[in-house]
């Protein structure tokens, strides 16, 4: 086949002619791996990629049984304890997620090099529920290992599965002084304008869902509440006339 035959190659890179051979192509042995090395790759490169597009355009639903039990799983808190009932993890390191079941977290996360924080979701469940995850996210997964890459159905499944308090449970004043000061800040910050708004507009306030609409706990929502009523006469005396 000559270059002039396959100048007529369409858009798509395929050439409509058949592939024939004019004259058969006498190499020595070394010439036939360096024309290998410059051909192959690329033709094996390009299989790659509709093999995965095959496969994801035509990858079969979940089975029913396993579909409910994703469906079915709650989101959790994190332990506080060393030991607990079977939980099933996400775990974000970079752009890849560990799903995993454990009945000690905490051990886990650090057996892994990784903080608290890179835990994006956890569900109540155990192998049943893992093995379901790692069926339904198995074109994100990496070889045969636990590492899923962040997909975005990943990322929507966390989120759906999240809450409030999916991965910060109420703070102790002991698990408070973790949190970072410029998240404390921050969350001062809204806190407070929330609290000062809702006073103007006349609404009752609650310690307790003031503390759990930020993931810092009833006393920490009692003293922005307290805060906010103190400013607010202070700033009624200082405009009165005397």
């Amino acid at each position: 086949m000559t270059a002039e035959q396959c100048s007529v190659a369409t858009e798509s890179g395929v050439c409509p002619r058949p592939v024939t051979l004019a004259k058969p192509l006498q190499l020595c042995e070394e010439h036939k791996i360096a024309v290998a090395l410059a051909v192959v790759p690329d033709l094996l490169a390009g299989a790659l990629v509709e093999i995965r597009a095959d496969h994801y355009n035509t990858a079969r639903p979940l089975p029913e049984e396993l579909a409910h039990i994703i469906d079915s799983a709650t989101a959790a808190v994190l332990p506080t304890g060393a030991r607990h009932p079977a939980l099933v993890y996400f775990l974000l390191n970079g752009g890849r997620v560990k799903i995993g079941h454990t009945r000690g977290l905490a051990a886990r996360v650090r057996a892994l090099s990784l903080r608290e924080e890179a835990v994006v979701l956890l569900l109540h469940g155990g192998p049943s529920l893992e093995r379901a995850l790692h069926q339904k996210f198995a074109r994100d997964r990496i070889g045969g290992s636990e590492w899923f890459e962040l997909s975005v159905d990943m990322v929507g499944f966390i989120a759906r599965k999240q809450s409030v308090t999916t991965v910060r449970p109420r703070h102790t004043a002991q698990r408070r002084e973790r949190i970072p000061r410029a998240r404390r800040r921050e969350a001062r910050a809204d806190a407070e304008l929330a609290i000062e708004q809702a006073i103007q507009r006349g609404e009752s306030l609650n310690a307790a869902d003031i503390g759990r609409r930020y993931n810092m706990g009833e006393t920490w929502g009692g003293d922005r509440i307290r805060a906010v009523r103190a400013q607010l006469d202070r700033t009624t005396a200082e405009t009165e006339p005397s």
